[in-house]
C-alpha cells in the first residue's frame, strides 16, 4: 500500500479547495483573515510555564496558518482558587493579588482590541488606559417563586 497524501496544513487545504472551487477558497481565506484567537495561559506556577504560549503559537502558525495573540497569563494563586466560583468578588476585593492584576491587564488589552476595531481608541488617553478600578457588576434580580 502506498502512503496516502493528506491535508496536513491550511496551505494544502486551501490548495485543495481552490482546485475545486476558486471562489470558495477566497471566501475561506477571507474568513481565516477575520478569525482572531487570543490565548490566556492560566495557573502559571513558574515563569518557564509561560513558554506554553510560544509552543501553541508556533503549532497554530505552522500547521493551521493561524496567528494567535497572547493576552497574558494568570499566576497560580491560592486566594484565587478559593474565589473561583465568585470571580467578580475576588477582582473587587483582593487588591494585593498578582493574579488580580493579571486579569485587569488582560481586560485592558481586550478593551483596547475591541475599541480599536470599533474605531473608538482615538479619544482615549494613556493615563486613563491603565487605571485599575473595581468592576461594577450589577446583581441579577431575585428569582421568582
Amino acid at each position: 500500500m502506498g502512503q496516502e497524501k493528506g491535508l496536513d496544513s491550511m496551505a494544502k487545504l486551501h490548495e485543495a479547495v481552490r482546485a475545486r472551487d476558486p471562489e470558495a477558497s477566497e471566501r475561506m481565506l477571507d474568513l481565516l483573515n477575520q478569525f482572531n484567537i487570543y490565548l490566556v495561559v492560566n495557573m502559571v506556577r513558574e515563569p518557564k510555564e509561560n513558554q506554553v504560549a510560544n509552543i501553541i503559537q508556533s503549532v497554530a502558525k505552522n500547521y493551521l496558518g493561524i496567528d494567535i495573540e497572547v493576552l497574558g497569563s494568570v499566576a497560580s494563586d491560592h486566594v484565587l482558587a478559593m474565589h473561583i466560583n465568585n470571580l467578580s468578588a475576588y477582582l473587587k476585593s483582593e487588591k494585593e493579588s498578582t493574579s488580580r492584576y493579571h486579569y485587569y491587564e488582560m481586560a485592558m488589552k481586550v478593551m483596547k482590541i475591541t475599541s480599536v476595531s470599533n474605531g473608538e481608541m482615538a479619544n482615549s488617553s494613556p493615563e486613563s488606559e491603565w487605571q485599575i478600578r473595581p468592576l461594577q457588576v450589577e446583581q441579577p434580580p431575585p428569582a421568582l417563586g
